[in-house]
């Protein structure tokens, strides 16, 4: 019940297509449910997009509630670059996102997650 409470409060406070014409698909319900469905299929989510830095904090609450795991995002660039040879021009910061666990507990964090589709 706390996912769900949190998922509306976070839907009635920063979904602006809500009451406008806006299309469906580009409200934040329809955003968090593709993002819902990403990490559903296995794959890790970054919030530095976001420039709403509120939205952002409150995105990352439910997502630590539902039980993701903070994760390091590799670069697929990097991972094509030779390892041997380290850039000293390298000076990228490390890049976290939302993922499921890789233990026991994913498929009741998975469950969670569906809750958060549910409202």
């Amino acid at each position: 019940k706390r996912i769900e409470r949190m998922t509306s409060q976070l839907l009635d406070r920063f979904d602006r297509s809500n009451g406008n014409d806006t299309p469906a698909s580009s409200s934040l319900a329809g955003e968090l449910q593709g993002i819902c469905d990403v990490i559903l299929d296995g794959e890790s989510i970054q919030l530095d997009g976001i420039e709403n830095t509120k939205l952002k904090a409150s995105l990352s609450q439910l997502f630590q509630l539902v039980g993701l795991e903070l994760v390091e995002i590799e670069d697929e660039d990097e991972e094509d670059e030779d390892k041997s040879a380290p850039n000293p021009d390298d000076t990228e910061e490390t890049v976290m996102g939302y993922a499921l666990p890789d233990h026991c507990i994913r498929d009741a964090i998975a469950s969670k997650l569906k809750e958060v589709l549910r409202v």
